[in-house]
């Protein structure tokens, strides 16, 4: 039986949030380019995210399925490093979008100055 460690519950809270934050943005609209190019950034940010949450969480239960059966190794195999991939990607991915949000303030708050 799998065990559910802190990291599991961390990711499961974590689903649940991202799935209320992108619930709650898509309330939020303004004509402003400087607006909806925030709104693009934070929807992919949350997106992103759930994608790793989600690619995490059946990783782990498809090498507990992979321990347990004893089916043809190289499927598993690739199921697996095709998971962890998508893992990397949509966490690269989330970090750089938070990475450009404070970028993207930056260029708002100069450009309502001029």
């Amino acid at each position: 039986m799998l065990q559910l460690l802190w990291h599991d519950w961390v990711l499961l809270s974590s689903t649940i949030a991202c799935t209320v934050a992108l619930w709650l943005l898509s309330f939020r609209y303004k004509n402003d380019d400087l607006d909806v190019s925030e709104l693009i950034l934070l929807r992919l940010t949350f997106s992103y995210w759930l994608v790793y949450c989600f690619a995490s969480v059946i990783q782990r239960f498809v090498m507990s399925m992979f321990q347990l059966t004893e089916w043809d190794t190289l499927e598993w195999d690739i199921l697996g490093l095709s998971l962890k991939l998508t893992a990397v990607v949509s966490y690269l991915l989330t970090f750089a979008c938070v990475l450009t949000l404070p970028f993207h303030h930056l260029i708002a708050s100069r450009r309502q100055v001029q």
